[in-house]
């Protein structure tokens, strides 16, 4: 046998998607050997499609331009496409779109263009098309931040795979869907989905699959091998939770000039706003970053959860001593050049959600009634609330560490600190529902409710009842009776996917 046909066909069964990419350039497309390789590929779960040899001759570049929209490779896609021959014009301009999607030319011009391109391929009866055209209609949405639409093209695009019951398209409409979920603030459902893509997708799909978890913040399965990218993001995380600066900028730097995925550069860029608290602000971030809006930004709002075994603080508030203060996540407090120490609050009541408004307002305060209204979330009536107003500030004092202190001067509240320091900041953490769930979501077999209870640090009956309630909403699904009773995160639209 051809030493490269033997090196192409164990690479394909072992799902090196690369490998096989290379060698099959090599062969050639007129060979009955590059038939054979290409078979096993498809086998692999490497290929969409089962080739034949009038398919190889035509649509070889086609082939190694879906590779690249898999893989995440702008380059690769380009000159797949430079290369293409073939007579399928329809399938050609779907994948120039996605190359313009990798590129941030996707302006809402084409955005037309490409919903106009998939009901042409609808036309064609060209169901596998048209369900890449939703995935790539989905992703481009997320990018433009219409979120709701995005949300819809998802599910569509989730529910058209399971018909069609091809398992690569399948693969690609759930990671869609997923990345939708976590976008939108509902990473228990995007963990659901991943971690049962992760059990069955080929080789080439897993640092898409890992690389959505991690940002997900569900913690890496012991064992699990974490690819590409996927190994880049965990260091990230793993040197902002330690404080190594060198990693942290490395790391996250590397992924913000990718020069494969825009999406993995606007991931970054995001993480780093959102993590780093010596980084700028950049748009999607400013208002959080300033404490004007409290839904963490790009779906991060659990990445502090990737490296704690029990749900952890989403963000903080840090103030300095000269009363400059910034949000960020908690993951992030370590890389600050000044180690800073907790404020304790010891409370989760008023007195606890009034430090970090206070705290993000910085140096020059808050007038007395601005505090109060941020609080308590409805207008102050000075006859009604001076008095809880005083007994608010009362116990925010005796909650204080010695070195911080609140000075009121006229209608006005300031605290200040005497040296670094940060605030758990409630605001921005998911309710308990939602932490549940994100537990639950880790596992493709469900969970009990002493391990959920467990892991979220609550007696067994709370749990018991938070689950009673979710299971009536229709957010999880019980499974079994008695002892062997187990949850599961309940998603109406996602299903269980086919193996390659």
């Amino acid at each position: 046998m051809n030493p490269d046909v033997g090196a192409a066909l164990r690479a394909a069964e072992h799902g090196d998607c690369k490998r096989v990419r290379a060698l099959l350039s090599t062969l050639g497309p007129t060979s009955d050997e590059f038939l054979a390789v290409a078979v096993v590929a498809y086998l692999a779960g490497i290929l969409p499609v089962r080739p034949t040899l009038s398919d190889a001759r035509s649509e070889t570049a086609l082939w190694m331009a879906w590779l690249a929209i898999v893989e995440r490779d702008a380059p690769l896609l380009r000159a797949a496409l430079a290369k293409d021959a073939s007579d399928d014009a329809l399938r050609r301009r779907a994948y120039e779109h996605w190359l313009l999607a990798e590129e941030g030319a996707l302006t809402a011009a084409t955005q037309g263009a490409l919903r106009d391109l998939e009901s042409e391929a609808r036309r064609a009866g060209r169901a596998s098309l048209v369900l890449e055209l939703a995935c790539l209609q989905t992703l481009a949405l997320i990018e433009s931040g219409a979120m709701a639409e995005a949300v819809a093209v998802g599910r569509r695009a989730s529910r058209m795979a399971r018909t069609e019951k091809q398992p690569q398209h399948q693969y690609l409409a759930n990671l869609a869907l997923a990345r939708v979920r976590r976008v939108s603030g509902y990473p228990h459902f995007a963990i659901r989905i991943l971690t049962s893509l992760g059990a069955v997708v080929s080789p080439p799909w897993l640092e898409w699959v890992h690389s959505e978890l991690a940002l997900c913040g569900a913690p890496v399965v012991e064992g699990a091998e974490v690819p590409g990218r996927a190994a880049i993001w965990r260091l990230a995380m793993r040197s902002a939770a330690e404080g190594d600066r060198e990693a942290f900028d490395g790391a996250i730097g590397s992924l913000a000039q990718d020069p494969g995925a825009r999406m993995v550069r606007e991931d970054a860029r995001a993480f780093r706003s959102t993590v780093d608290p010596q980084s700028s602000p950049d748009a999607s971030t400013t208002e959080w970053r300033a404490g004007a809006v409290d839904a963490v930004p790009h779906g991060l709002v659990a990445v502090a959860d990737a490296l704690s075994p029990k749900p952890a603080t989403s963000a903080c508030v840090v103030v300095d001593p000269s009363g400059r203060a910034t949000r960020i996540s908690s993951l992030g407090l370590a890389l600050l050049p000044d180690v800073p120490i907790e404020q304790p609050t010891g409370s989760r009541g008023r007195a606890a959600s009034g430090f970090p408004v206070l705290g993000a307002a910085g140096g020059d305060g808050l007038r007395d009634t601005e505090l109060f209204e941020a609080v308590f979330g409805f207008p102050f009536d000075k006859v009604l609330h001076q008095n809880s107003l005083n007994l608010m500030i009362h116990r925010m004092r005796k909650l204080l560490v010695p070195s911080a202190t609140i000075e009121r001067d006229g209608d006005r509240v300031q605290l200040h600190a005497g040296q670094t320091l940060w605030i758990a900041d409630p605001r921005c953490d998911r309710p308990v529902e939602d932490q549940l769930l994100r537990i639950m979501g880790r596992s493709r077999d469900g969970t009990s409710a002493r391990s959920l209870a467990g892991a979220l640090g609550v007696p067994l009956r709370s749990a018991q009842a938070l689950l009673e309630k979710l299971t009536h909403d229709g957010e999880c699904r019980r499974v079994g009776a008695g002892r062997d009773t187990v949850y599961r995160v309940e998603d109406t639209t996602f299903s269980e996917p086919t193996f390659s």
